[in-house]
Parts: C-alpha cells; sequence; structure tokens
C-alpha cells in the first residue's frame, strides 16, 4: 500500500460527522478545547478557556446558544464549532456575525462547507426578520494562514473588507518616559469607576470600524470578562471626567502553556477633548512599565490597520511589531421588501 493510499483512507469521512446545536455546560471545556487547538494550528499563541466561553454563550447580546451554535462531532468527539450572532453598528447597518473553528484535520473534508452552510442559513432567517434595517452584511473573521476556510468563504461570496494585526513588543527594556499633559492624573480603579469607563472607551471609539452602539446589554458583557484586571488599568483623569485609557491585563492560561510572561495593552482609546496631546502615548509607555513591574517579559496588543488616527504608527514607534494579520471577511445581504 503507498503513502498515498494509506493517507486517503486515514481521512476523516464527512458522512460520519454528525451536527447538533450546544446541549448545556458540558459542552463548554470541549468548545475552549477546539477553539485553542484551531488557533494553535494556525499560528495564534491565544487561548480561551471554559469560562470564557460560557460568559460568551450566556452574554452575547441577541444570541441564544440553543439555537445560534452548531457543534460538529465524530465519533463522539468533537471537531468543530461555529455560532451566529448580530449587532448594530455605529456607521449604520446591522452585521450578522459567523464564527467557526474547525480541527486542521477536517477542512479537507465537506465539513468546512456544512458548517459555514449552516450558520448562515441561521443568519439569513434572522437577518429576513429584520425588514426595517439597511443595510445588512454577514462578517466572518479569518486568520492569514487559514487558506483552505478562507477558500470555503471566498467561494460562498465573502469579501475581503478589513485587516488587523497581532502586534508584540518583543521585550520591556528601554521604555521611553512620556508624562501625562498637564491637568491629568492617574487614578486606582474601583468598582463605581467601571461604567464612566464603559461610557468614556464606547465614546473614544465611536467612529472607529466595526463598534457597536452603548447598551446595558454590552456593558454587562465587557464587565464580566475573566480575564480583566482592574489593578492593571490605567486610566487618565481630568477631574471627574475619563480623558483616556489603557485597560491591560495578563493572561496566566497563555502564559503557562507557551511558557512565557505577556501582557496585553488593550483597549487603548482617548476622548475627543485630549487628542493631540500625548496622552495615548503616555500612557502606553505607563502600562509597559506597570506589566514589567508585573514580572511581564513582553506585551501584546491588537490594532485595526486602517486606523484613522494613526493607532498603527504610534505602535511601531513605541516597540511592537506586527506578528500575525486576521481579515474580516462580508458580504451584503439584500434588502428586505
Amino acid at each position: 500500500m503507498t503513502t498515498k493510499d494509506t493517507h486517503r483512507r486515514r481521512q476523516p469521512h464527512d458522512s460520519a460527522i454528525v451536527l447538533r446545536p450546544w446541549q448545556d455546560e458540558s459542552d463548554l471545556e470541549a468548545i475552549a478545547s477546539v477553539t485553542n487547538a484551531c488557533m494553535a494550528a494556525d499560528g495564534i499563541d491565544i487561548v480561551r478557556n471554559a469560562e470564557e466561553v460560557r460568559i460568551r454563550l450566556e452574554r452575547t447580546p441577541h444570541f441564544d446558544p440553543s439555537k445560534d451554535t452548531v457543534l460538529a462531532e465524530a465519533d463522539g468527539r468533537l471537531v468543530a464549532y461555529a455560532d451566529a450572532s448580530w449587532s448594530d453598528e455605529n456607521a449604520g447597518g446591522r452585521i450578522y456575525r459567523a464564527d467557526m473553528y474547525v480541527l486542521p484535520e477536517y477542512r479537507t473534508t465537506g465539513l468546512p462547507v456544512r458548517l459555514l452552510n449552516s450558520v448562515v442559513h441561521r443568519l439569513e432567517s434572522i437577518a429576513a426578520t429584520h425588514r426595517e434595517v439597511h443595510p445588512k452584511f454577514l462578517q466572518i473573521l479569518l486568520g492569514e494562514s487559514e487558506d483552505i476556510l478562507r477558500a470555503v468563504v471566498l467561494a460562498r461570496g465573502f469579501k475581503p473588507t478589513r485587516t488587523f494585526y497581532r502586534m508584540v513588543r518583543s521585550d520591556l527594556k528601554n521604555i521611553p518616559d512620556h508624562l501625562l499633559p498637564p491637568g491629568l492624573e492617574l487614578r486606582k480603579v474601583e468598582p463605581e469607576h467601571h461604567r464612566a469607563i464603559y461610557a468614556a472607551m464606547k465614546e473614544a471609539f465611536l467612529d472607529h470600524w466595526g463598534t457597536r452602539p452603548v447598551s446595558e446589554d454590552d456593558y454587562q458583557l465587557w464587565n464580566s470578562y475573566p480575564k480583566a484586571n482592574p489593578d492593571l488599568w490605567q486610566v487618565a483623569w481630568a477631574q471627574d471626567e475619563v480623558a483616556g485609557m489603557v485597560l491591560n491585563f495578563i493572561d496566566e492560561d497563555e502564559n503557562r502553556r507557551y511558557d512565557r510572561a505577556r501582557g496585553y495593552t488593550e483597549d487603548i482609546c482617548v476622548r475627543r477633548p485630549w487628542r493631540q496631546k500625548g496622552l495615548a502615548k503616555a500612557l502606553i509607555a505607563h502600562s509597559l512599565k506597570i506589566l514589567a513591574q508585573a514580572g511581564m517579559t513582553e506585551a501584546a496588543l491588537g490594532v485595526d490597520s486602517d486606523n484613522e488616527n494613526g493607532a498603527l504608527d504610534l505602535y511601531l514607534g513605541l516597540g511592537y511589531e506586527t506578528r500575525w494579520k486576521f481579515f474580516a471577511y462580508r458580504k451584503a445581504l439584500p434588502q428586505s421588501a
């Protein structure tokens, strides 16, 4: 028997794969495991745990896990996961999001097409009930190495729309000193500050691509993020107003899995009255020092490569380098009659 014949016999059979919805919390660990295995295979060193999956399933607005998830099993083992959700955009219109993870050994079967068809059908059915909303777009996010899944998405009529970078500052040495602008101060974050911080962040991101409007459901989802560490947040205040922030955190699960000491400098934003004054640069520099004091040796963040406020150049100037690219693919949905 040739090596080619052996390989062909070992390929999973699509007919043995069963699709079903999420059942209960017994699925959480398996969903996290599939997600992490897919990201690791695609060179993305991010880790999701069962608690994050649970919060996403329970608290994502406009999302019913019993109807909006698709799990694929082969011989009783989870081999793929997808879900469907929707939200409005600040720029207008409504986005119907598909998330999809397929283990590498199943990407060459018919499973990716079946999975995408299932979740897109669900999203199209939901969108058909939203007759008053225009425009409407299907959307899916894929990493740069997910070539097989990308081919499936493109064949379904999706178009590349936006590029995002994952950036890393590979050391926390020689961090520049950048002072806060006059009249601003950093304060210890208390629980009673959370709503003001959330509101300021949403206002600062008002003109960013793909951002959602303020809502109580969105706030509750944001405020329940299990890896948030307010003790590390750097929030600048102008008397009783939030001027800008960097919401730093450390993901211990990731650091153990990848044997590293990385912290994240995320949700970097400055409200309009305090822009062009060096506040973002000062907050990031201070954040890098805080992470170094916490024992971290590198820092990471995500950025929209087309950010209109020059974020990419700012991060490059502070020593971050691009490690991975992600692409948002969209497909316009027909207007409802």
